[in-house]
């Protein structure tokens, strides 16, 4: 209706939407697709008028150097309150304001629209909270947080792609390198952690964080496993922007067994899962599907790959049959969750400390009052295109593990992302209580067996998972 009114040149529509003339130059705007930014409409009158189409030209950006574009948006926030949401996503934020002359990304008045819409509903609904959603870098993505006054939520957009780069090569330093550099768990700020989305996987965001030829290697494996690969335009030329593929299909290679598959999922998921922050799954990662092979074909859209519209009494009949992928992965992650709900130490403003990936049980990075990983921090993230590399990394090894909590309700959490059997030290100051618990034993235990204690070390088979319970003496040292 707004964008008729805007095309009909009727008050106050007429001014609602971002428009610019012919020949303009849009060679310095940061684009997250290859279609061209302006797309033309022909308005009520005949005349024509070129929109601005950041995503499609189907989605015209909304203005919003208009005020009255901010009064009705703001409107359209609190009636979503009104009706009892607890969360409102900000979606492709960054995106939000149009600054001439630049890459019109992540620019400071976009800053102040979320500071406004946050003061906003702390005065008008204060149980609802702003999920921040950009696509970007560490860094950008980070600073939607603002100084506590902007969103209180923030999607960890580089979690898939360095996870998935992890079971890939079987290889956890990167991912531990970034999860060491994140900042420091706080009850104000939490991150949302998930592996795959309606997007599918982002590119953008490893960028920095994995080596030019580390993220080729990453596209490489997942076009082998099945995945599509959508591109966005720069000044060099078209690069990988997204995976398009159910993280299903990407975990393992082509031909894999349901059992391997399900268990390098479901271990996957437990380490998304106990990193600090709140988990969310996306719905086809819930039931366990597989890429739609014609979907793209029909719809035009690489993503219709992991978008298949499913028939709901076939999905019924495949979740309530047991040893069918669909029904190991389903109850696999309801009985993940149901575990981590269990543990204290998952809150989300609990501690994290991260160890290192080579199984020595020492501690790549402590946290330090939430500043960070304190001196001796992995990876710190950078500009648009990217962060700093991680040094190395160094160590490197097959084993992705977290310490949660402190005192009696601490969880050792570790994750063994190669294909064969690895183990882990407990770390200095951890008193283990129990037997290892499996979050992936939905998937069935490969080789017979799942994790166990063996002495001072924790023995993960492939592609295996634990948590281990028990408490935690003081804060544990750098390496």
């Amino acid at each position: 209706d707004w964008f008729r009114g805007f095309l009909a040149k009727r008050e106050p529509y007429d001014r609602f939407f971002v428009a610019r003339p012919e020949g303009f130059d849009a060679s310095r705007v940061f684009r997250p697709r290859t279609h061209p930014l302006l797309t033309r409409f022909r308005r009520d009158d005949g005349s024509e008028v070129l929109a601005w189409t950041t995503f499609s030209p189907d989605q015209v950006d909304l203005d919003y150097s208009e005020p009255e574009v901010f009064l009705a948006m703001v409107e359209t926030a609190l009636s979503y309150a009104a009706r009892g949401a607890r969360i409102l996503r900000l979606d492709a934020v960054a995106y939000a304001w149009k600054e001439d002359g630049t890459d019109c990304l992540d620019r400071p008045r976009v800053h102040a629209l979320v500071r406004l819409f946050r003061a906003v509903l702390d005065e008008a609904a204060p149980g609802v909270s702003l999920l921040s959603e950009t696509n970007l870098p560490q860094a950008v993505n980070d600073s939607y947080f603002g100084k506590g006054d902007e969103a209180q939520l923030a999607y960890n957009f580089a979690l898939p792609p360095l996870a998935l780069h992890a079971f890939v090569g079987g290889r956890a330093g990167y991912l531990a390198s970034w999860a060491a550099g994140l900042p420091g768990p706080e009850p104000w700020r939490s991150y949302v952690n998930f592996l795959s989305s309606h997007d599918g996987i982002g590119l953008t965001p490893a960028r920095g964080l994995l080596p030019p030829a580390e993220l080729e290697r990453l596209v490489a494996a997942a076009k082998e496993r099945g995945s599509l690969v959508s591109e966005r335009s720069t000044p060099e030329g078209p690069v990988p922007y997204e995976l398009n593929t159910t993280f299903l299909d990407a975990i393992a290679p082509t031909g894999a067994a349901d059992e391997v598959r399900a268990r390098a999922f479901l271990s996957c998921h437990a380490a998304m899962a106990a990193l600090a922050g709140v988990p969310a799954v996306y719905f086809h990662s819930l039931v366990g599907s597989r890429n739609w092979r014609d979907g793209p074909g029909l719809t035009g859209s690489k993503r219709s790959a992991h978008r298949e519209r499913l028939d709901a009494a076939a999905l019924e009949r495949e979740l309530d049959e047991p040893g069918t992928l669909r029904s190991r992965v389903y109850s696999g992650l309801l009985n993940l969750l149901a575990a981590r709900g269990r543990r204290p130490a998952f809150d989300p403003a609990s501690p994290q400390l991260v160890l290192s990936p080579d199984g020595s049980g020492k501690i790549l990075a402590a946290d330090q009052g939430g500043n960070g990983g304190g001196p001796c921090a992995g990876a710190a993230a950078g500009s648009a295109e990217g962060g700093r590399l991680p040094d190395g990394p160094s160590p490197d090894g097959p084993v992705f593990a977290l310490l949660r909590g402190r005192g009696e309700g601490a969880v050792l959490a570790a994750v063994n992302v190669s294909e064969t059997p690895a183990s882990c030290v407990l770390p200095r100051g951890f008193r283990p209580r129990g037997s290892p618990f499996d979050p992936a034993a939905g998937a069935g235990a490969a080789g017979g067996e799942g994790p166990r204690l063996d002495g001072q070390s924790l023995v993960l088979p492939p592609l295996g998972a634990a948590w281990l319970d028990g408490s935690l003496e003081g804060d544990g040292r750098c390496i």
